[in-house]
């Protein structure tokens, strides 16, 4: 899952075995291993300024799920830019 925010490409990627990463612009900025939810936090630098963003990963395990079986939140300095 990727999207653009303020021009920056924020790239969420799952692997095998619950291994995820996160990338900005391209650069990883954080890796986590879970099977179910992961919260990834990073600092980068925008306009000249430190910004602080927040990625909730949910992977459901629900039958129910089979169509949108992982969300994500994202936030950016505190406010929710992205919930799907």
């Amino acid at each position: 899952m990727f999207f653009i925010f303020n021009n920056h490409k924020i790239e969420v990627r799952l692997y095998f075995f619950g291994k995820e990463k996160v990338l900005y612009d391209g650069v990883e900025v954080s890796n986590e291993t879970s099977l179910l939810s992961t919260k990834h936090k990073f600092q980068v630098e925008e306009d000249g300024k430190p910004v602080d963003y927040e990625i909730s990963v949910v992977k459901k395990l629900r039958t129910l799920a089979i169509i949108n079986p992982i969300s994500y939140i994202v936030k950016r300095n505190g406010e929710t830019i992205l919930s799907i």
